[in-house]
């Protein structure tokens, strides 16, 4: 899993046996990415922690066992 598309590129450029493997961590909830909020004002890691939570709950919907 990679929060960004560039990420994804360079993973399976490096390993092109994995590019099927690799995905977006906010596949499930747009795939667009989720941007680094590093040396960015507060507001952008509010953000990146929004996403990062509402991907994780979509990961969780799709792996967790159906009842």
């Amino acid at each position: 899993l990679v929060m960004e598309a560039g990420h994804k590129r360079e993973i399976s450029r490096r390993a092109p046996q994995l590019g099927g493997r690799v995905m977006l961590f906010d596949q499930w909830t747009g795939g667009k990415g989720i941007a680094d909020p590093y040396r960015e004002p507060i507001d952008a890691h509010r953000k990146a922690f929004t996403e990062i939570s509402a991907a994780s709950e979509a990961w969780v919907s799709r792996l967790a066992p159906k009842r």
